[in-house]
């Protein structure tokens, strides 16, 4: 699994929480559909949502699964402007942490 985002003190937060999920492997590519993922490119399923900033400034959290394998290609916290990684501060560690517990909760992933 990749990670991407910039190095900070808080990114290192993030890249330890991204490393203690798993994807259920009982769950199918239809429950991942049916729960917010995408498939617009075939051999992928794709998480993404906006990090909500005071300045609205475009920042994404994403999640690449790889349907063959089923297994977490990728997770990256991307500045929207330049399609690079981003830091992870407070605001976004917190957003995030959050977007992942709710997977948990579906029963997406596991930790």
């Amino acid at each position: 699994m990749d990670i991407y985002v910039l190095d900070n003190a808080r990114s290192k937060d993030f890249v330890a929480l991204c490393e203690t999920i798993k994807i259920n492997p009982n769950k199918t590519c239809d429950d991942f559909i049916h729960n917010g993922f995408t498939n617009y490119y075939e051999p992928v399923l794709h998480f993404y949502r906006k990090i909500n900033y005071p300045d609205n400034y475009d920042v994404s959290f994403s999640i690449d699964i790889d349907k063959k394998t089923m297994g977490i290609k990728e997770i990256s916290i991307l500045d929207e402007n330049f399609c690079q990684p981003h830091f992870c501060d407070d605001i976004a560690y917190n957003q995030v942490s959050k977007m992942i517990d709710s997977l948990v909760e579906k029963e997406l992933f596991y930790r």
